[in-house]
């Protein structure tokens, strides 16, 4: 049948995100795409305007998903910003300096401690002890802090209590006081005992030269944000955004200057990243929250923020309907980041795949392994014939696995911000299989409303 057609509107979960046209065309359902998808390739090979840009779109917009975007690049953040605009959707911008923050700690000191052992990353075989060390202390010190208050469970009292001796014996005395007034086999009771416990028997112990290496390594992560316009936004308890709003149909874009922040960019995404993956398993055991929305987690870039904790908890969002959404140059910059077996294993969630050009040897490599077994296969070199507008794509649809050289269509993103006549960026419309066919893309110059905007 020619032309358009009406049909009963899909729920969103129902919907599907299109890839390409014609006969190198893919549908990924909302399953296929919590399977997470992997965008590779070299600096301006079109990751972001042919891949990135126009599955996201079609996330915010058919699928109706909450969405959680760790955006490095500020052009990246405007794009984010309008493409959920186009979506009939409000983007909440987050940056060092903003008056709205992003709460990043969980209130759980084992869960945190985590966070800030993935946030330090790769390490040498050497540091681990002073690593295991540096671990255990921040977790006893926001034992300490959570007893004192829970006003004073912040990395700006953390940091206070870790480099002020005089601060931390305030503290101590004021959880101590608090612990007398406790039920003794209470939860809040048993978290106040550890902690001086651990500093008494383990902590006090300890030599002075093995508490200034421990210190090192805590300063390490600690230091970079140490600065006002971060503590402004992520270390003090005031209007804090949760990241549960994402259930609710919340867009949250993180912005941290890689230029400006260069050390506190990568603790704060690994953490925020850690402390999104924490929220999605719980919603799964919290029935009070939206269960069915879809929600997706984008990431330009993702070297800055890959963790070993990512080879578990991909697999884990995934059950709570957590799409995955991620850019990369190569897998070697990956491998800068991380030991190659941990990295190999996090690979193994994305199940779908979209190569751009690239000269990296890991990702072509990678590349030949992914569709080496596949029927039909196509060789990795026809990846340097191909133009622009062309990506190799290794893809999961239901039960069938695709390996094709498909068209796509790029997504100029032209933010709009005084709501003045602009040019309609040449775009794929988001098509949704089972309600209408896929219309042309096309030119035309109109009148916009304002961008939403949002700057906290």
């Amino acid at each position: 049948m020619q032309g358009r057609t009406s049909t009963a509107r899909l729920a969103p979960r129902d919907r599907s995100v299109v890839l390409g046209d014609g006969t190198a065309r893919a549908a990924l359902s909302f399953n296929d795409l919590t399977r997470h998808t992997l965008i590779l390739g070299s600096s301006g090979a079109g990751k972001t305007t042919r891949a990135f840009n126009p599955i996201l779109a079609q996330m915010l917009g058919g699928l109706d998903a909450g969405a959680f975007i760790l955006a490095p690049k500020p052009e990246v953040v405007a794009e984010v910003v309008e493409i959920a605009r186009q979506a009939g959707r409000e983007a909440l911008v987050i940056q060092p300096g903003s008056e709205v923050g992003l709460d990043l700690l969980s209130g759980s000191p084992d869960v945190d401690a985590m966070y800030f052992r993935d946030a330090l990353g790769r390490v040498a075989d050497a540091d681990l002890q002073a690593l295991d060390g540096a671990v255990t202390r921040l977790k006893n010190v926001l034992r300490m802090l959570l007893g004192t208050g829970r006003q004073y469970y912040t990395f700006e009292h953390l940091s206070s209590y870790c480099f002020d001796e005089q601060y931390a014996a305030t503290v101590r005395v004021h959880a101590a006081e608090h612990r007398r007034a406790m039920l003794p086999n209470s939860e809040e009771a048993w978290t106040i005992d550890e902690a001086i416990n651990y500093e008494d028997a383990r902590w006090f112990q300890f030599t002075a030269e093995t508490r200034r290496t421990v210190q090192f390594a805590i300063s390490q992560l600690l230091e970079p944000l140490r600065d006002a316009r971060i503590a402004k936004t992520f270390t003090h308890q005031r209007d804090l955004v949760g990241i549960e709003s994402v259930f609710d149909g919340k867009v949250i874009v993180l912005h941290i200057p890689r230029a400006e922040y260069d050390s506190a960019a990568q603790v704060l995404y690994t953490m925020a990243k850690r402390r999104f993956f924490t929220t999605m398993e719980r919603r799964r055991a919290n029935p009070a929250l939206d269960q069915t929305r879809p929600v997706v987690f984008a990431l330009d870039e993702y070297q800055l923020c890959i963790s070993e904790s990512d080879i578990q908890s991909f697999g884990i969002v995934r059950s709570a309907g957590c799409m995955v959404l991620a850019t990369a140059h190569g897998v070697s910059s990956l491998y800068s980041a991380l030991p190659r077996h941990h990295v190999d294993a996090a690979l193994q969630n994305f199940t779908q795949k979209i190569f751009f050009k690239t000269d990296d040897q890991e990702t072509l490599a990678l590349l030949d392994r992914a569709t080496h077994h596949s029927p039909g296969a196509i060789s990795p070199s026809l990846l340097f014939g191909m133009s622009r507008d062309q990506a190799m794509c290794h893809l999961t649809v239901g039960d069938d696995s695709i390996d094709a050289i498909v068209p796509l269509e790029p997504l100029f993103v032209i933010p709009d911000y005084l709501g003045e006549t602009a040019r309609e960026p040449v775009r794929p419309e988001a098509t949704f299989v089972g309600e209408e066919q896929r219309r042309s893309p096309r030119r035309r110059k109109d009148r916009r409303a304002s961008t939403s905007l949002r700057i906290a």
